[in-house]
């Protein structure tokens, strides 16, 4: 009896670490409150990191210290929201994130 439940034991272990292994990185859906440039600059930076919001910003002649200055994501400031929110989309998805924005 002590053998099956080792068993059943160490099957459900393994089960158990390789569903965790698959959901080690959490799927973070990002929504916007409003449709504002500043808002979308916001979520580039969670989805796509900073040096993505940073060419965005770059391209509307702005830049990220200008950003700061005046506006913040979720309390936080752009490199840090970047930091903490992660990459989670990959660049080959890039252009069709940006052309919906």
């Amino acid at each position: 009896m002590k053998t099956i439940f080792s068993a059943v034991a160490t099957l459900s272990l393994l089960v158990a670490s390789s569903a965790f292994a698959n959901n080690a990185q959490p799927q973070i859906e990002f929504h916007s409150t409003d449709n504002s440039f500043e808002t979308s600059v916001c979520i580039i930076a969670a989805e796509f990191g900073l040096g993505t919001a940073y060419d965005v910003l770059r391209q509307n002649g702005s830049s990220i210290a200008k950003f700061n200055r005046k506006y913040d994501c979720n309390g936080m400031d752009l490199r840090t929201f970047a930091r903490r929110m992660g990459n989670h989309i990959e660049d080959d998805q890039m252009d069709t994130a940006l052309a919906k924005n």
